[in-house]
C-alpha cells in the first residue's frame, strides 16, 4: 500500500492500523486493556503524590488524581480498545 502524500488522514490511519496489527494491539482482551490502564493510572497518581510530598499543596493532588482516574483510565481501558476494534473492523470489510 503506497503512502499518501502530505500526511493524508486516510494514509495515516492505515499506517496506524498496520502498526497496531503488527504490535498485537487488537489481540489484547478487554481485561488486558483494563490492566494496562490501571498501570498507567497508578503511574500518573505517583506524580501528584510526589508533588504533594515536595510542595505540600493538596489541590495539586486532587487535580492530578481526578485527571488520572476520570480521563486517563477510561481512555486507555475503554475508548482506545473500542476505537481500535472499530477501525480494524472497517479495515477488514
Amino acid at each position: 500500500m503506497p503512502d499518501q502524500p502530505n500526511g493524508d488522514a486516510r494514509g495515516m490511519v492505515q499506517r496506524h492500523l498496520i502498526v497496531a496489527e503488527r504490535s498485537g494491539w487488537e489481540l489484547m482482551s478487554q481485561k488486558d486493556h483494563v490492566r494496562l490502564a490501571a498501570v498507567f493510572t497508578l503511574m500518573l497518581l505517583l506524580v501528584p503524590l510526589t508533588l504533594y510530598w515536595i510542595v505540600g499543596s493538596l489541590p495539586i493532588l486532587w487535580v492530578q488524581a481526578g485527571f488520572a482516574l476520570f480521563v486517563v483510565f477510561p481512555m486507555f481501558a475503554f475508548f482506545f480498545p473500542w476505537l481500535m476494534r472499530k477501525a480494524v473492523g472497517r479495515q477488514q470489510e
